[in-house]
């Protein structure tokens, strides 16, 4: 049945011209042919893209939830939980495109549950450990402050460090004075040429602030979804979330830290600031 319902080729097929072109590998390799089976049933259903966002949400912070009570298996259904959150955040976007129901609001709204999702994850695997009986370094995770904090750090600077730009603030705004139009988001969801290495400004005889954005860039995907998701995953197996949430906690604040250094102590050549974050 499912197989003759006409779908159009920008949501299922992700046609060239429709493909986002910030999609991580994994999304692409995985998510995206994961996501376009849910994205067919969605579209023989009355559901719009923005409930689709809302169930989304929901699925996120369920997941939180379940990292909470500090329980093995909890932990485990969170982490799928969380992957499921991760096909739906594409699922949406398929079926806005499918139905034409791009909107600002639509924008919007998956901004928030982004800037909802990712730092309650964190402060709910913060309390589950904090629960636990696992161990850190030979240190019992039970009651252990230090890692909770480390928790409510990691969820504070994944919003700080990534959200520089303001998205929430600046869709809202758009959406206010009316500039933000119905077009504008079509083409957020439209191809956009990504960046050659032979666009990028080169610098000569780096110095060390050069070499670590460089080395960040590098490894940059290491501290943005969906590696984060699937590092949790095989954390909960493994019983090494404790670890994630030190790494997590302390690293986090450093990068922070230089990049509120790099982008007003560093220039180019020609004059011009160092981004520490590119789009």
């Amino acid at each position: 049945m499912l197989d003759n319902i006409e779908i159009s080729s920008e949501s299922v097929n992700m046609k060239k011209n429709y493909i986002k072109y910030d999609d991580e590998l994994y999304a692409r390799l995985v998510t995206r042919r994961i996501s376009s089976v849910f994205t067919k049933l969605m579209l023989i259903m009355p559901l719009s893209a923005n409930q689709i966002t809302i169930f989304d949400i929901f699925l996120g912070l369920l997941a939180a939830v379940f990292f909470a009570f500090g329980n093995y298996y909890l932990s485990i259904s969170g982490a799928l939980m969380l992957q499921l959150w991760y096909v739906f955040d594409c699922v949406d976007g398929e079926v806005a495109r499918a139905k034409y129901q791009m909107s600002p609001g639509g924008v919007f709204l998956d901004y928030i549950g982004h800037d909802l999702v990712q730092p309650a994850v964190f402060v709910g695997i913060g309390f589950g450990v904090f629960y636990s009986k696992d161990q850190i370094f030979l240190v019992a995770s039970n009651g252990n402050l230090w890692l909770l904090f480390m928790a409510f750090t990691a969820a504070y600077f994944s919003q700080l460090l990534y959200n520089p730009r303001s998205n929430i603030i600046r869709t809202a705004m758009s959406m206010l004075s009316g500039k933000m139009k119905e077009k504008d988001c079509l083409a957020i969801s439209m191809v956009k040429l990504k960046e050659t290495k032979s666009d990028r400004p080169k610098v000569k005889n780096m110095n060390l602030v050069g070499r670590l954005k460089a080395l960040y860039r590098k490894t940059s995907f290491m501290f943005t979804y969906p590696f984060i998701m699937n590092l949790l995953f095989f954390a909960a197996i493994f019983g090494l979330l404790a670890f994630v949430v030190a790494f997590y906690g302390v690293i986090l604040p450093l990068l922070w830290l230089f990049s509120v250094y790099s982008g007003y102590k560093y220039e180019y050549g020609d004059g011009r600031n160092l981004e520490f974050y590119y789009e």
